[in-house]
């Protein structure tokens, strides 16, 4: 098979190189005349686009802006210069037009009046008007004392000097104070350690100093006991010396008085470690007291302290506002326009 298909490769490629050569646009093709025209011609359509472009234009400006009430020309209609295109809505200038011819009705007849003269009565009214506007003015003037204006002006400086003090924070000499306080404080913590501690200790050695003469003594009253005890044995109850017995009962009276003594030794020893414990947590709850000084002096002002001096401050600055403010100026002018109107 593969023998087969190597010469029809050959074929083909033989046969292309001809078709190449003598081909109708190879080398070896054979020119040809092209076809004469004949004398019938054919017109083609044309299709082109184009957009046409006035040759002049106008905007339309109004002096005044309004609602288009008519419209006196049709598109595409020729116009000439000065014809009337388009009304606006005049009615609004119409009304203040009637509006206008009215106020001059009125002033007119009240420039009559003038000349015709004033009669009593409107002269009465003037005067009446004249004097209410002066009561007006002088009660406008004598509402604000001057006493009201000074109390608000100090009210006004004490909020700011305490603003001024809150953020220069504690005095120097206050934190040398506190500080000093402090450190006395706890040195008075040490030495009452120290010194409770000791007198504990020397509670609990006179507890065992105590113990040991009760030791002590109970051992010298069984010894004088039983001697006595076999004595007794030996010569009979009533043979017994009486120096024997009294030393027996000596020797009982010691005992009861070292246990008595021992008694008040546990007492003092629970005494001194209770006066330790007390001692002790006092001295502490003084140094944080101390430190607790000393921290409030030197930590930052307070937000909420803060907030209520800015609010007497706003309250001082608006009260002499309305003291001697605009407002209050305003009022004094008003009535003193009201005076000059009156007046004239």
């Amino acid at each position: 098979m593969r023998k087969l298909i190597i010469p029809l490769l050959a074929l083909g490629l033989i046969a292309g190189g001809a078709y190449a050569i003598f081909g109708p646009n190879g080398p070896g093709a054979q020119s040809v005349a092209p076809p004469l025209p004949t004398m019938n011609t054919v017109t083609l359509p044309v299709s082109v686009e184009g957009r046409v472009m006035p040759a002049q234009q106008a905007w339309l400006r109004f002096e005044r802006s309004g609602m288009v009430s008519e419209i006196l020309v049709h598109e595409g209609e020729s116009v000439a210069a000065g014809q009337v295109l388009i009304r606006l809505d005049d009615r609004a200038q119409l009304l203040a037009v009637e509006q206008a011819e009215a106020a001059l009705s009125r002033a007119q007849a009240r420039y009559a009046q003038l000349l015709a003269g004033a009669s009593p009565e409107a002269r009465a009214v003037a005067d009446a008007a004249l004097q209410v506007a002066v009561a007006q003015a002088t009660q406008v003037a004598l509402a604000v004392d001057q006493s009201d204006v000074q109390a608000a002006e100090a009210q006004l400086a004490e909020a700011r000097a305490a603003r001024a003090e809150l953020l220069a924070g504690a005095d120097a000499e206050l934190v040398e104070q506190a500080v000093a306080a402090r450190d006395q404080a706890v040195a008075a913590l040490a030495a009452q350690r120290s010194a409770l501690a000791a007198a504990k200790v020397n509670a609990q050695l006179a507890l065992e100093q105590a113990a040991n003469v009760v030791r002590d003594r109970q051992a010298d009253y069984s010894r004088i006991y039983w001697e006595n005890e076999d004595l007794r044995q030996r010569l009979g109850d009533d043979e017994l010396p009486q120096a024997r017995l009294d030393a027996e009962a000596a020797a009982l009276r010691a005992v009861q008085n070292a246990e008595i003594a021992l008694a008040q030794a546990r007492v003092a020893a629970e005494q001194a470690a209770q006066a330790e414990i007390e001692g002790i947590a006092a001295a502490e709850a003084r140094v944080r007291e101390a430190e607790a000084r000393l921290a409030a002096l030197l930590a930052p002002p307070a937000a909420d302290k803060l907030a209520a001096l800015d609010a007497r401050i706003a309250a001082a600055e608006a009260t002499l506002a309305r003291l001697r403010g605009d407002p209050r100026q305003a009022q004094l002018a008003l009535a003193a326009a009201q005076v000059a109107q009156a007046q004239a």
